[in-house]
């Protein structure tokens, strides 16, 4: 038999996985963007308004 206590899952622990580095290629992929757009939004704007 083996030795498992509380009902506890061997490997339980990987289920509760936090994928921090995933999360940061995340955050700075949408700050990219982010970036990207207010940038030609600027840019945008400094032409002024067109007819």
């Amino acid at each position: 038999m083996t030795d498992v206590t509380d009902g506890a899952v061997p490997g339980a622990e990987d289920e509760h996985f936090k994928p921090i580095g995933t999360w940061f290629v995340l955050g700075v992929f949408v700050a990219t963007i982010i970036l990207l757009w207010l940038s030609v939004y600027v840019i945008l704007l400094a032409r002024g308004v067109t007819t």
